[in-house]
């Protein structure tokens, strides 16, 4: 039920010309800096690349994580707090890596709130429109988030189960996702 009424959000908005809530789908997110270590704000829709890292989980968290070089550093990094008590209201969402094993270009989603393991969706992005459109071939949920994928933007074709771990190889769905949700 909350995919059929997001979709008639979604399909309103685009009739009559208005903005989306941030936690949508729709709109191509806008991409700024350069590198390939990427932050999703899903609040704001924005990406904002990195040549390190280190400079992604900085700026994910708004500095709340400053020494992480991978993904399990910052994993160890923010099990030291609760995930919303940094003093800067972020939680970690998830990444998405263009390669298997967690390798090559990687974007990590990061939201204002953990999600509500199961019951849907807490966050959505649509990937159609922007260089991460059916590139994706490994996944890390985190805070709590399982992952689900479509086929196509804005929740058409194909349905993935969530993803509850990482995982190295999507097999069927590597370089065949368009759209993204966390719940």
């Amino acid at each position: 039920m909350r995919r059929v009424v997001a979709v008639f959000a979604v399909s309103t908005a685009l009739a009559l010309g208005t903005a989306l809530p941030a936690s949508a789908a729709g709109d191509t997110p806008r991409t700024t800096g350069k590198g390939d270590q990427c932050v999703a704000d899903v609040t704001t829709q924005k990406v904002t690349c990195f040549e390190t890292f280190r400079q992604a989980a900085k700026a994910g968290s708004q500095g709340a994580v400053t020494t992480a070089d991978n993904p399990a550093e910052l994993t160890a990094a923010l099990g030291t707090k609760a995930r919303e008590d940094w003093g800067t209201g972020r939680t970690w969402l998830g990444t998405a890596s263009w390669d298997a094993d967690h390798l090559g270009d990687s974007l990590y989603f990061w939201g204002n709130h953990t999600c509500a393991t199961g019951n849907g969706e807490d966050y959505a992005w649509d990937l159609g429109g922007s260089r991460w459109n059916d590139q994706i071939s490994s996944l890390t949920p985190s805070s709590g988030c399982w992952i689900t994928l479509y086929q196509n933007s804005q929740w058409g074709g194909a349905m993935s189960d969530p993803y509850k771990g990482p995982t190295t190889n999507l097999g069927w769905w590597n370089d065949r996702t368009s759209t993204i949700s966390f719940g």
